[in-house]
């Protein structure tokens, strides 16, 4: 994937599920409430994660710890929150989970009328 794009609208005329987050690179919100969500997720501490991510290629929870100078525990919740909304992907390798970022550009987009 090269491009995420999510789309936000400003009614309950798209009627989509936050968890099933892809389908076909696009994902469209609902309201803005589902936004906030969104915007949690991406926090400047996170789109840090992303930007370590995506130069490195793959890491470790550990190696992006020790990277970012932070505590493993607080990195590791993060990581989780950006796994659940698919902002990133990890892979299994024997006993390491490896992280990447799926994509190259993310944009959000407001739409004032469905």
């Amino acid at each position: 994937m090269q491009e995420l794009k999510i789309h936000i609208y400003p009614d309950n005329s798209i009627k989509t599920d936050t968890k099933s987050y892809y389908d076909n690179e696009e994902y469209k919100i609902a309201s803005l409430e589902e936004y906030k969500k969104i915007h949690r997720a991406i926090s400047p501490i996170r789109l840090q994660i992303l930007m370590v991510l995506k130069e490195k290629e793959q890491l470790t929870i550990s190696e992006l710890s020790r990277i970012l100078g932070r505590d493993y525990k607080n990195v590791y919740e993060d990581i989780q929150i950006l796994l659940q909304f698919k902002f990133i992907t990890s892979e299994r390798k024997g006993n390491k989970l490896i992280l990447s970022v799926p994509f190259n550009k993310l944009n959000i987009f407001l739409h004032f009328s469905s």
